[in-house]
């Protein structure tokens, strides 16, 4: 039997983002705007999040897939996790982030 995947939900410590070691994994509605722990990520990625916001590989992603940027600049994380998902998204497209993600290691 596989082992489930450990998730940890913290607080919102947007002081936390940068020294975090782990993944972390931030929420994208689309090019319109950043949620606050975005925007915080994309300060210490040195924009990497809004660059790929604006790029046609996000635009042909579904709701509920998930990018992963490894290693981000800036950040004592072991990946940055961009999921497309509306602000409030259906059932399915929330259960596949959650699918996409816990498929991750």
């Amino acid at each position: 039997m596989t082992q489930p995947s450990e998730i940890t939900f913290l607080a919102n410590d947007l002081d936390q983002i940068a020294t975090f070691e782990g993944r972390i994994a931030v929420f994208l509605s689309g090019a319109d705007g950043l949620d606050l722990a975005a925007r915080r990520a994309n300060r210490l990625s040195q924009g990497a999040i809004d660059r790929f916001a604006h790029s046609k590989q996000f635009d042909e992603m579904k709701p509920g897939q998930v990018f992963s940027l490894n290693f981000p600049s800036g950040m004592a994380a072991e990946a940055l996790d961009i999921v497309k998902l509306p602000r409030r998204p259906e059932c399915e497209p929330a259960r596949a982030a959650g699918v996409a993600l816990g498929k991750i290691r």
